[in-house]
């Protein structure tokens, strides 16, 4: 997989392990977060710059949501990139619903994507 930031900025490959479709992960302004690998050395700040750059939402944007329903998590383990999207569910079911700060249980959904 090639990311580059455009018209002209850097650009990486990476050897992806596993491949979900853009449509699984339907991207419409995460919250991303990083492990604290990415501050240890250049390459790793630049790479983290470029995800940011790329899969971020701008703020304001037409497209971006008034609510946060997904995390992506970006993590550096033994040199690999490792990707988690994690969904945030609750219930939509009128009796399901809870009052404000009662919520005590979510629904964690993982996908997992790695980079090299």
């Amino acid at each position: 997989m090639w990311m580059a930031k455009s018209p002209s900025g850097q650009s990486v490959k990476f050897l992806v392990n596993a491949v979900h479709t853009m449509e699984e992960l339907k991207l419409t302004g995460p919250f991303l977060t990083f492990s604290s690998n990415f501050e240890k050395d250049a390459h790793w700040k630049l790479l983290k710059e470029m995800i940011i750059q790329i899969f971020g939402t701008l703020k304001e944007h037409r497209k971006s949501k008034p609510y946060h329903d997904h995390i992506f998590v970006f993590s550096i383990v033994d040199d690999h990139i490792w990707f988690r999207n994690y969904q945030i569910s609750v219930p939509h079911n009128e009796s399901d619903k809870m009052a404000r700060g009662g919520l005590n249980k979510m629904t964690l959904i993982e996908v997992c994507i790695g980079f090299c």
